[in-house]
């Protein structure tokens, strides 16, 4: 208590979690591990945006990335709207976010997890040889 006095906050309330950016990077040759588990959200955990950084470009037959949860495999960003096969950022333009980042009626711009889930990038297409991509998912950790 004297440590939240100290802080000026005398009604209960308490200081959560700033900001923080995790980062991933993920090649052609984990195809055989898809999905790939880049994170787990714990209870509280609040996802602010998640972003792909293509770094070398995917080479092969139909390469997708798609970025989620193990529930909606395309919640943060769906394949359609990365071209995996170009250089480049995807993710800021909120209208090519997935749903659990924007939709045309929510537009909640963040995704809040009840109950630990698996944050995971899935990789899809044949005879890929080529490909890296850093993803950048950024939360707020509600507990420590």
């Amino acid at each position: 208590m004297k440590q939240i006095q100290k802080l000026g906050f005398t009604d209960g309330s308490r200081i959560v979690g700033s900001p923080v950016t995790k980062s991933f990077q993920i090649s052609y040759a984990q195809l055989a591990d898809t999905p790939i588990v880049l994170m787990y959200a714990q209870e509280g955990d609040l996802i602010l945006d998640a972003l792909v950084e293509i770094t070398t470009k995917f080479e092969g037959t139909g390469p997708t990335l798609d970025v989620g949860d193990e529930d909606t495999e395309d919640g943060f960003l769906a394949d359609t709207n990365i071209s995996e096969d170009t250089l480049g950022w995807y993710g800021a333009d909120t209208a090519v976010r997935g749903a659990f980042l924007y939709d045309g009626t929510k537009k909640s711009l963040r995704k809040l997890y009840t109950e630990k889930k698996a944050i995971q990038v899935a990789i899809g297409g044949t005879d890929l040889t080529a490909g890296v991509a850093n993803i950048y998912i950024t939360l707020i950790r509600q507990k420590p």
